[in-house]
């Protein structure tokens, strides 16, 4: 099952977050300042889970929290929740008319998980349940064979035994909830240094499943990632063991080195080790009892975990922690994170990105995040916007901003997304030596990056938005002085126009056979104009009644709609393969093979 959508109410400063979806590639980041009530959406999650609450969480002593979870499952898994049930066709029919989604609410009473109740929130389905739970005779048990008693004739062998089959259970709602519930995946709140490697750790405290031992949680992790076991680490044959070990210490230094790209010093990198050794005999309890010994090293250092930097010690142990969990194949739990890699150089926190990237396939991730260096430039779609409704009132409510509604949250909330558009570039990895292409804004970023996917244009560009036509001269000149390769496209509005003017006097000369290879426009007041307003209104604002007389650019403009936001819906639904070149219109297509084709012409 996979987590698609939640909805919060009445949790900490959070009255009612409005359904939000998560993100579909299993990376949800959350953006916004502090005490906005980041935090509180991951803690409201993880009490869902749960099923417990702390006292503080409560926004009013006499008023519990509500959390609902949307979450979709394949075909497998409804067969597997239903198959001990008899007469359960009409849920079966319900979930194939209704996408296999299924919505789970989990209220309160108390703080304790014992008064709180799960409940399923599509009323429909809820009905269905029900009336078939009330109305079916229970099941009986199968009919036996005549003389299935009689016993075998002298000299006649024994029959088979064969497999006693569950009988059928009469279809429950409660029971059908948990069941349901049961399925679901779980999520788990990661503590900063919970999954640190201990300095030591005795073999016997690994097998106990109530320890508490220090460093129990990060020793398990590490034996998981390493597919060992303490049975393993116990063999008597010293060689074999040796082996077994130095296997184990050059695989997980190797996938942290993969993660964990920062040198100490020039040239040293990071190393783990892990040796297996028995206690002495200074505690004659212990004496001749296995333990392991960990180690994080480097060319110049050797050293406990916990005696690394709080930067390296925080990388280890969300290494460490999203690495075992993803281990588990298939499992697609879910795992939490409050402002990962804080202790981090930006660097560093860009390998916290490829951590995730890599992993995502098995775990759904969410995380909150003040960083430009935690979030990707070609994946707005993973975030929430969270912000207070009176931002100068601490105490006033919690709203929560999904990809649909992002552009009603206010510039300091999106303060890591302008700053990572609009600054740093290199984080694009866009500059390069060649086919650089200077935008006036990151709206045609998106769209630009869209219509090459479209048509299938595979030539290498490197679209850089100057977040403003007024800023592209200062790009090219910039560009000129490091002997950089550049075309500049612009729109055909008056400003557009101006500046290629500006840039084909200063830089060029006037000379139009200079500036003719630099200097484009998109043959149209504003991008958003290569589309006919059909499929500009269907495939891009998503509402095919508006009404307007005037371009999609100015209907934009005149209605104060978020520029930026439309063009990310647009390219998601084509990264996603939601939106085909055959769905528009012939015009439109024309249009962006037209711009597309002059474009590449130039490079």
């Amino acid at each position: 099952m996979k987590l698609t959508a939640f909805r919060i109410k009445d949790f900490k400063s959070i009255i009612d977050t409005g359904l939000c979806q998560t993100s579909s590639d299993n990376i949800t980041a959350l953006i916004g300042q502090n005490e906005a009530g980041k935090t509180a959406v991951l803690e409201a999650l993880y009490c869902f889970d749960q099923g417990e609450l702390k006292e503080d969480y409560l926004k009013d002593a006499d008023l519990y929290p509500e959390v609902t979870c949307t979450y979709a499952f394949s075909e497998e898994e409804l067969a597997e929740i239903l198959i001990e049930y008899d007469g359960a066709k009409p849920v079966t029919d319900y979930f194939h008319k209704n996408g296999n989604i299924i919505i789970l609410k989990r209220t309160w009473t108390g703080l304790d998980k014992e008064t709180s109740t799960l409940d399923i929130e599509n009323d429909d389905l809820r009905e269905i349940i029900e009336s078939v739970s009330t109305s079916q005779p229970a099941p009986e048990p199968p009919a036996e064979e005549p003389g299935a008693e009689e016993a075998p004739a002298e000299n006649e062998a024994e029959p088979a035994a064969t497999e006693t089959k569950a009988l059928p259970k009469a279809l429950d709602y409660t029971d059908l909830v948990e069941q349901i519930y049961s399925h679901t995946p779980s999520i788990e709140f990661f503590e900063d240094l919970g999954s640190l490697l201990p300095a030591t750790i005795d073999l016997s405290e690994i097998d106990n499943t109530s320890s508490q031992a220090p460093g129990i949680k990060g020793a398990r992790n590490f034996l998981r990632i390493v597919d060992l076991n303490s049975s393993d680490l116990a063999q008597t044959h010293a060689r074999t063991l040796g082996k077994k070990v130095r296997r184990a210490n050059l695989a997980l230094t190797h996938q942290f080195q993969e993660f964990w790209r920062q040198y100490i010093g020039k040239s040293s990198k990071i190393e783990i080790e892990v040796e297996l050794k028995n206690h002495d005999d200074k505690d004659p309890e212990l004496a001749g009892k296995p333990y392991l010994s960990f180690w994080v090293k480097d060319s110049q250092e050797l050293l406990r975990p916990d005696q690394r930097s709080k930067g390296v010690q925080w990388f280890l142990s969300f290494f460490l922690q999203l690495n075992a969990m993803a281990k588990v194949e298939n499992n697609n739990d879910i795992l939490l994170i409050d402002e990962p890699g804080a202790s981090l150089h930006a660097k560093a926190q860009k390998d916290v990105l490829k951590v995730f990237e890599d992993i995502r396939k098995n775990l759904q991730i969410f995380y909150t995040t003040h960083s430009p260096y935690l979030i990707e430039p070609e994946s707005l779609y993973r975030l929430l916007a969270v912000q207070r409704s009176d931002v100068d009132d601490e105490n006033s409510e919690t709203n929560v901003f999904d990809i649909h509604k992002l552009g009603a949250a206010n510039r300091d909330t999106l303060f890591p997304v302008y700053t990572l558009i609009g600054v740093s570039l290199d984080h694009q990895k866009a500059i390069k030596n060649k086919n650089n292409i200077i935008l006036e804004e990151p709206s045609a970023f998106y769209y630009l990056k869209a219509f090459k996917k479209l048509i299938g244009e595979t030539h290498e560009t490197n679209f850089l938005p100057a977040t403003g036509v007024t800023n592209i001269p200062l790009l090219v000149n910039l560009f000129l002085g490091w002997d950089l390769d550049f075309v500049v496209l612009t729109d055909d509005d008056p400003a557009g126009k101006s500046v290629r003017r500006e840039i084909k006097r200063d830089v060029f000369g006037g000379d139009p056979t200079l500036s003719s290879n630099k200097l484009i426009g998109v043959g149209v007041d504003g991008i958003e104009d290569i589309f006919t307003k059909g499929d500009f209104k269907k495939h891009v604002i998503g509402n095919s009644s508006v009404r307007y007389t005037t371009t999609n650019s100015k209907y934009l403009l005149d209605n104060n709609l978020p520029k930026l936001i439309s063009a990310i819906k647009f390219y998601k639904k084509v990264k996603d393969s939601k939106l085909k070149l055959t769905d528009l219109r012939s015009t439109t297509q024309a249009s962006i093979k037209s711009l597309i084709t002059n474009l590449v012409s130039k490079l």
